[in-house]
C-alpha cells in the first residue's frame, strides 16, 4: 500500500512540474509577442532621426530636452493620435545649432500636444525626397496622419522661432 501511494503522489508531482512547466513556456513566449512596440526608443544623441523629448533628466534639478531614438519611422508619423513637426536640417549649415536650440525650445512648449522630430538629412537623405524638400531647415506638420503644411524657411528673407510657433497655431486652428 505504501508503494502504491508513493507511487501516486510521484506521477502527481511529476505531472504538476510537467504542466508548471508548460504554462511558463505559454507564459513567457505571449509575453515576448506583446512586447512594447513603440516607434520612440532610447536616448540617443548621435541618431540622424529622433524625438525632441522634454522629460525629467536624472541627476537634473528640473526637466528639459532629451533626444530619443526613432525606431520606426513610418510608424511614428502614420500614428493618428500624435501631431507631428519634422524638422529637417543638414550639419553642413552652420546656424544649424542655434535654429536646433530654437526647436528644442518649441518642443518643450508644445511638450503636451506635439512631437517634434529632428532628422538629418545629410544621414537621412530619402527623407528629403520623399517630402518634396527644396531646402533647409525645413518643417513639416503632420496631424491624424496628413501633411497639413510646410514651413519653408528658404521662402523668408528673415524669420525666428516666433514664426513657426505661429505657423504652427494657425495650421492646428
Amino acid at each position: 500500500m505504501t508503494r502504491h501511494l508513493y507511487r501516486i503522489i510521484y506521477s502527481k508531482t511529476v505531472a504538476l512540474i510537467l504542466v508548471s512547466v508548460f504554462l511558463f513556456t505559454l507564459t513567457s513566449c505571449s509575453a515576448s509577442n506583446t512586447k512594447d512596440t513603440s516607434p520612440i526608443g532610447g536616448i540617443n544623441y548621435d541618431t540622424s532621426v529622433y524625438v525632441m523629448s522634454y522629460e525629467n533628466i536624472e541627476d537634473e534639478e528640473e526637466p528639459g530636452i532629451v533626444y530619443r531614438e526613432v525606431l520606426d519611422f513610418n510608424k511614428l508619423v502614420t500614428d493618428p493620435d500624435r501631431t507631428l513637426v519634422l524638422y529637417f536640417y543638414t550639419t553642413a549649415n552652420a546656424d544649424v545649432y542655434g535654429i536646433t536650440a530654437g526647436v528644442e525650445d518649441l518642443a518643450q512648449y508644445y511638450a503636451n500636444d506635439i512631437t517634434f522630430v529632428g532628422i538629418n538629412t545629410i544621414d537621412m537623405r530619402e527623407y528629403t525626397t520623399a517630402y518634396n524638400l527644396v531646402a533647409l531647415p525645413e518643417f513639416v506638420l503632420i496631424k491624424n496622419n496628413l501633411i497639413i503644411s510646410y514651413f519653408e524657411g528658404y521662402n523668408y528673407d528673415y524669420w525666428t522661432m516666433e514664426d513657426v510657433s505661429y505657423w504652427i497655431e494657425e495650421n492646428l486652428k
